[in-house]
């Protein structure tokens, strides 16, 4: 046989799908990074279990196309054999039409794993919506910035979507000062129903006796607050950030202690802290600084030239990639938290000028004027999650 006719025949084998088909595994692997390339906001755990007349197809997904494609490709590889299909595509029927959610309590820490011992991932805060996908014993939840992770059961209210829309449309009030307390009764003096962190939501109920307002809970639990201390929802929904205001917030929590995950105004991380300032200011951004530094308008800062830099803008550092994030402030000084929130600089000639930190800074992009406009960036106001659905 000549080497020509060999190498035809090979050919026509591999046409035909005769010689070895591509392995299972390299099939997931660019179906996973293709419709699920970050895990923090996709969902993509699947295996298959191949046996001599039938493969088994296990796991869940957040994706349906992800899924679709899958049973497709492996439709073709096994022909012949029996494909079943037992992938749980998330919110899991067992909600039984209870896929949305309100945080009940003031900060609910979401972790890898459901379960007290599993990594710290982010933190909701009272009143944010969340959609509510399955349930082990604790719920996996997603945030309205896509943020995936398990949360104890005890800190949200589930419902069904008629629920959740009422909820929407109900009278609901913000609070916005750093931390405080909802009282039993009209009365600072009176005992505490729960804390509360800034950018809280919360049902209100009405005026009540002298300076404060009746307001409940998601689960039905009822206080007062100081009408002084909220904003109405519908109002402060609509904001959008000036400069100037976000750094206010920003500086309202110099001294703040560090929080791996941490997202609300009693401990922050670094990008929890951009995250939080913006919120409070009416918009939603992604989670982690490694997110954060895809959105928005990029700045190229390659040459280290701070000076295109303007106010609100973000500034992220690391070597070969993003590992933190702080809030530009002008005139070459920053805002962060690493270890407590504090002002440094990019400038020689400031006090608070940090060699290290100008040597970090690979990227900053701009935020503010960006929202809605597909560069990963909400208003509140256009959040899909916190509106009717």
């Amino acid at each position: 046989m000549t080497r020509k006719f060999t190498a035809l025949i090979f050919t026509l084998f591999a046409a035909c799908g005769m010689l070895a088909a591509q392995p299972t595994g390299d099939i997931l692997k660019e179906i996973k990074a293709k419709h699920a390339p970050d895990k923090r906001t996709v969902l993509y755990d699947i295996q298959v279990d191949e046996y001599p007349s039938v493969a088994v197809v296990t796991g869940r997904t957040t994706s349906k196309e992800a899924l679709d494609e899958t049973i497709e490709r492996l439709n073709a590889k096994f022909e012949g054999k029996k494909l079943v299909n037992d992938v749980r595509l998330l919110p899991d029927a067992k909600m039984k039409g209870e896929v949305y959610g309100v945080i009940d309590i003031a900060v609910a820490t979401v972790r890898r794993e459901g379960n007290y011992s599993s990594e710290q991932l982010t933190q909701l805060l009272m009143g944010m919506p969340v959609r509510v996908l399955d349930d082990n014993g604790w719920y996996y939840v997603q945030t309205p910035e896509g943020y995936l992770g398990w949360v104890a059961k005890r800190g949200v209210k589930t419902m069904t979507r008629e629920q959740y829309n009422a909820w929407v449309e109900a009278d609901k009030v913000v609070y916005m000062p750093t931390t405080g307390w909802i009282y039993e009764q009209p009365d600072v003096k009176s005992a505490h129903v729960t804390d509360i962190t800034a950018g809280s939501i919360v049902l209100n109920k009405g005026k009540a006796k002298g300076k404060f307002i009746a307001v409940e809970l998601p689960k039905g639990r009822k206080g007062y607050l100081l009408r002084s201390d909220v904003e109405d929802f519908e109002v402060w929904k609509k904001r959008r950030p000036t400069a100037d205001a976000v750094i206010a917030e920003a500086k309202n929590l110099l001294g703040t202690s560090y929080l791996w995950a941490g997202t609300s105004t009693k401990m922050l991380d670094c990008s929890g802290m951009a995250k939080t300032v913006y919120l409070l200011n009416g918009l939603v951004l992604a989670r982690d600084a490694s997110q954060q530094c895809l959105t928005g308008d990029i700045i190229d800062i390659s040459d280290k030239d701070w000076t295109k830099l303007k106010k609100g803008d973000l500034v992220f550092f690391g070597s070969r990639r993003v590992t933190h994030v702080g809030v530009y402030i002008g005139e070459g000084k920053f805002i962060h938290e690493a270890g407590l929130i504090h002002i440094s600089s990019f400038n020689p000639e400031h006090e608070e000028y940090s060699k290290h930190w100008l040597n970090q800074l690979i990227r900053a992009t701009r935020i503010i004027g960006t929202e809605d406009s597909d560069k990963g960036v909400w208003s509140v106001e256009n959040c899909p999650l916190y509106n009717k659905q």
